[in-house]
C-alpha cells in the first residue's frame, strides 16, 4: 500500500538531474551515514535507501523520488527543565545569590550535553518527489523545519539547487471571496475543483475561529452562518476542494493535507516495487495538476529562477 503524499509542502524547485544527484551522493560517505547518533550529535539528515525500491534515487516517469532518514536524539523539555531548576536552586543556596537568564542559559546548555550521551533516538524517514517538468517539489508528510533541512541535504550533496516561493497574494482572501460566491449562487468559482466538506474561517482580529466537517455546502443553517462569519471578518484558513475524485485539504500557507483518494482499485501487481511506483507516479502527476490549477486559479505566476548554488528551498 502506498502511504506517502497524503500531507505534502509544495516547493518550486530546480534540482540536478537524477545521474548527477545520484552520484554525487554515493561519492559522499559521509551523506550517507546512518550509524547510530554519537553522544554529542543533536540531530542528523542522511539519504537513505527507499525501504521498497532499495535505492537512494527512485526514478519517476517525470523525475525521480528520493528518501532521508532524520535522526533525532529525545530530550523532553519538562526533564531539561527540571535538572536546570535543580542546578539554579542549589548556585543559590551554596553562593547566596540571585542565578540571572544570561547564567541560566548556559546552565540549561550544560544539561543538555549532560543528557544527550543517555537520550533516545527517534527516526523518521522523508519522502520527496520532484517533478521535473514542473519544476515541483512535494515533501512528504513533514513540517517545515524538517523539510527545509531536507533541502539543505540535497544543496550539501550537489551545491545546484535553486528555488523560488510560490507566494500567493491574499490567499485566505482569494478563497473567501470565492467561498462567498459559491454560497451565493455563483457558477464555478472554484474552476475546476469541487468544493468538499471541511472548512476552517477565522477571524484573524479577534482570533476566532468556526470549522465545519462533513458539511454539504452550501446547507441550510450553516450557509447563513457561513456568510455571516464572512461578513463578520472571518477568512478561509484551510478548505477541504475535490480534483476529479482526490480531495484533500489546502491551508493558509499552500500546504496540500489529508489527501483522500477515491479513485477505482487499481490494478493488481507482480511485486511491491511495481505497486509503489504505479501509485507514486499517479499522485505526483496529479498533484502536480493541482498545483498548476490552484495557481491559474490565484493568478500565479511563477518567477523565473537564477541559477544560484546552495540556493536554500523555501515553502510553499
Amino acid at each position: 500500500m502506498f502511504k506517502q503524499l497524503k500531507n505534502v509542502t509544495v516547493y518550486r524547485a530546480s534540482l540536478p538531474a537524477l545521474a548527477d544527484l545520484e552520484s554525487a551522493i554515493e561519492a559522499n560517505e559521509a551523506l550517507t551515514n546512518t550509524d547510530a547518533l554519537g553522544d554529542t550529535e543533536m540531530i542528523r539528515y542522511s539519504f537513505m535507501h527507499n525501504p521498497v525500491t532499495n535505492r537512494y534515487i527512485t526514478p519517476l516517469n517525470c523525475g525521480y523520488s528520493l528518501c532521508i532518514l532524520v535522526q533525532e536524539k529525545i530530550l523532553p523539555a519538562p526533564a531539561i527543565k527540571r535538572e536546570v531548576d535543580r542546578k539554579v536552586r542549589d548556585i543559590e543556596a551554596q553562593q547566596d545569590r540571585t542565578v540571572f537568564r544570561k547564567e541560566r542559559l548556559q546552565i540549561k546548555d550544560e544539561v543538555i550535553m549532560d543528557l544527550m550521551p543517555r537520550a533516545l533516538t527517534r527516526e523518521r524517514i522523508i519522502h520527496a518527489f520532484y517533478d521535473q517538468s514542473h519544476k515541483n517539489l512535494f515533501v512528504d508528510g513533514a513540517s517545515e523545519r524538517y523539510s527545509s533541512s531536507a533541502l539543505k541535504l540535497v544543496v550539501m550533496a550537489d551545491g545546484k539547487v535553486t528555488t523560488s516561493t510560490v507566494h500567493i497574494s491574499d490567499q485566505k482572501q482569494g478563497l473567501t471571496v470565492r467561498l462567498a460566491d459559491h454560497l451565493n449562487g455563483g457558477g464555478e468559482p472554484f474552476g475546476t475543483f469541487a468544493l468538499g466538506t471541511y472548512l476552517r474561517l477565522k477571524n484573524d482580529a479577534d482570533g476566532t475561529s468556526v470549522t465545519f466537517k462533513e458539511t454539504e455546502f452550501p446547507h441550510g443553517e450553516d450557509e447563513y452562518q457561513l456568510l455571516e462569519k464572512i461578513g463578520e471578518g472571518a477568512k478561509v484558513h484551510q478548505i477541504q476542494l475535490d480534483y476529479q475524485g482526490l480531495k484533500f485539504t489546502l491551508t493558509e500557507k499552500f500546504q496540500i493535507k489529508g489527501v483522500i483518494d477515491g479513485s477505482d482499485e487499481a490494478p493488481e501487481f507482480e511485486n511491491r516495487d511495481e505497486e509503489w511506483m504505479h501509485f507514486a507516479n499517479a499522485r505526483v502527476f496529479t498533484l502536480s495538476k493541482i498545483v498548476e490549477q490552484l495557481c491559474d486559479m490565484f493568478g500565479y505566476e511563477a518567477p523565473v529562477m537564477e541559477q544560484k548554488p546552495e540556493d536554500q528551498g523555501e515553502a510553499a
